[in-house]
């Protein structure tokens, strides 16, 4: 892999990986699946009041977003120190489960941008129809 990562744009094992890794282990998986599981929850609720105030930014979506971010940093230092085969039967031993992350998402993306062509496509075809009425 590069020097910055594709997914969350960090150095990979910085001295913020190893706080998040020796936490993992300190306070266990379950504490900290439990937290993240909750600022996930936290940032769900400052987007909705932001929407339901008719803002698109506020200082607790930031605030929020940071503890997502820490937490799916600290997700993946674990999956970038388990290997394929934790997951899946495989030879390939080269590989963790954070590339498997990595390209899944990467498909995704390519998957979202070809619904964005087709709807864009969709758009035109129905301007143009309706002009020519």
């Amino acid at each position: 892999m590069s020097d910055l990562d594709p997914v969350l744009d960090i150095a990979e094992d910085t001295e913020e990986d190893t706080v998040l890794r020796v936490a993992w282990a300190e306070y266990g998986r379950a504490a900290q699946t439990d937290i993240c599981i909750e600022k996930m929850a936290e940032l769900t609720h400052a987007l909705l009041t932001a929407r339901r105030d008719g803002l698109e930014w506020t200082q607790g979506i930031v605030e929020e977003l940071a503890d997502v971010l820490v937490c799916l940093q600290q997700l993946k230092t674990q999956l970038s120190d388990t290997p394929l085969t934790a997951l899946y039967r495989t030879h390939v031993t080269d590989k963790t489960l954070w590339d498997l992350v990595c390209s899944t998402r990467s498909q995704k993306i390519e998957r979202l941008n070809d619904r964005l062509i087709d709807h864009v496509c969709e758009k035109e075809h129905l301007r143009r129809r309706h002009s020519d009425d």
